[in-house]
């Protein structure tokens, strides 16, 4: 299993009409098998 803990990603595309940019983060946390996400900007 991959683990994402702390793991920040940032989109690399986007389409017309969409709700992310390159501004955008998402932080990854992980305990066990339980993912969640947070995301700013």
């Amino acid at each position: 299993m991959i683990n994402y803990n702390d793991k920040k990603f940032r989109p690399i595309s986007n389409t017309e009409n969409g709700e992310t940019s390159n501004e955008t983060l998402f932080h990854y946390k992980q305990i066990g098998n339980i993912l969640t996400s947070e995301y700013s900007g």
